[in-house]
């Protein structure tokens, strides 16, 4: 990978950072609501986490149990990247249900004052896990591409990047009939 497309997959990564910060930072500027507001909110907060928490405990079992098969099958270098992208992807969805619970509470309150104010809420509560996905993915991009360089992971199992690789039903797979024998 040349500089200048490390620079840009970093610079995108935290370019994606900031606007999800700037999201969260909006989105808990709105005011919270009354008292009764807040107690409700923190219960399903509360609930909320112990969700998730059971959710991943459940699925990180069977995520290394495929990440011991991957790494058998295919190859530990994409073993690794599997679990790092898992751990990403449940980053993120924490960050996302955090996020969620808070500006349901603050759009409920900002409905008070329309429509308009209640959607803005909404909206930018909404919108944080894209970027925070999308960081995610240029550090995994970035990752894998600089495994795909180093000279000790030369010829593991990661494709190359430049490979394509298209399905059966690829329309560059599709022979072209000759109009002459039509």
């Amino acid at each position: 990978m040349d500089s200048n497309t490390a620079f840009f997959g970093v610079a995108g990564g935290l370019a994606a950072v900031v606007f999800a910060v700037v999201l969260i930072v909006l989105v808990l500027r709105a005011a919270p609501g009354n008292e009764r507001m807040r107690e409700i909110a923190a219960a399903i907060q509360e609930g909320a986490s112990a969700y998730l928490n059971r959710q991943y405990a459940v699925i990180a079992v069977i995520g290394v149990i495929v990440a011991v098969v991957i790494g058998f099958t295919i190859g530990w270098n994409t073993a690794e990247l599997y679990v790092l992208g898992a751990a990403l992807s449940a980053g993120a969805g924490y960050v996302g249900m955090n996020i969620s619970v808070r500006s349901n509470l603050r759009t409920a309150e900002a409905a008070r004052g329309g429509l308009n104010k209640a959607l803005s809420v909404a909206f930018r509560g909404g919108a944080v896990t894209g970027p925070v996905r999308a960081a995610q993915q240029f550090v995994l991009d970035h990752v894998i591409d600089q495994r795909r360089e180093t000279p000790a992971r030369q010829g593991s199992d990661l494709p190359d990047r430049h490979a394509h690789h298209h399905s059966p039903g690829c329309q560059r797979h599709v022979i072209p009939k000759d109009p002459a024998s039509q």
